[in-house]
């Protein structure tokens, strides 16, 4: 977990993080936590009166993470993680997907400054379904765009992945049909637009909305993504 490394670019020597000493210690603690590849992420969430275990779909750059856990892990009040988090946010640094379980928070352009200068490309998840929260070991496999995937153990892992997670709200899929349903998607708009798409899905039926088809809502909202990149 604490493997690997990341990149800082010149720029905060000129945008005055450098002399906020606890802006930038939370900026450098997003970097070294968000996850270098995507993958899927297995939770405990709460569900009613009790827990219940789903998986979500990180992206690179994102990290999965909470006020409580970062003030706990930097020595800060909640209150001052909050007021960092929102200059952050307002200096378009992050962005910040909540729900009543956890945060996503976004590094906005990681692309851009944590690519390496050799070759790049997509080959995530992995077919192993290692799950690790945060995995921060830069190598030279991390999506720079959302280049169409056609590689099928991927598929399949990303199907069966999304099968286990709806089951977890009590929808019951077999994988050829989902494969029937989704592989147009994968090959023609991309493994990384399609995990967004589901994971959006996933944040719906945690927070108790009735969905009758998530398969068509989270397609759905992949045609929206498409149509916001394209504008």
């Amino acid at each position: 977990m604490n493997q690997g490394w990341i990149m800082l670019h010149r720029s905060l020597l000129d945008n005055g993080m450098l002399k906020n000493h606890k802006l930038f210690p939370m900026w450098v603690y997003l970097l070294l936590r968000a996850a270098h590849k995507a993958h899927p992420v297995n939770l405990k969430v709460r569900r009613g009166d009790g827990t219940a275990n789903c998986k979500i779909y990180l992206k690179a750059g994102q990290v999965i993470t909470g006020r409580k856990a970062i003030a706990k892990e930097l020595g800060l009040k909640e209150g001052i993680v909050r007021t960092l988090l929102k200059q952050l946010t307002k200096a378009g640094s992050i962005t910040i997907e909540a729900t009543k379980n956890y945060s996503i928070v976004s590094i906005t352009n990681w692309e851009k400054y944590q690519r390496t200068e050799k070759s790049v490309t997509i080959n995530e998840p992995s077919t192993d379904q290692h799950l690790t929260t945060y995995n921060n070991g830069n190598n030279e496999k991390n999506e720079t765009n959302n280049t169409p995937s056609s590689n099928t153990d991927d598929f399949s892992s990303f199907v069966s992945i999304l099968k286990r997670n709806l089951e977890e709200f009590g929808f019951s899929f077999t994988e050829e049909g989902l494969k029937k349903r989704l592989k147009k998607s994968w090959e023609e708009d991309g493994e990384p637009l399609l995990m967004a798409a589901f994971q959006v899905v996933i944040s719906v039926l945690e927070e108790d909305k009735k969905l009758d088809d998530p398969i068509a809502y989270g397609l759905g909202v992949l045609r929206n993504k498409i149509s916001e990149n394209s504008t």
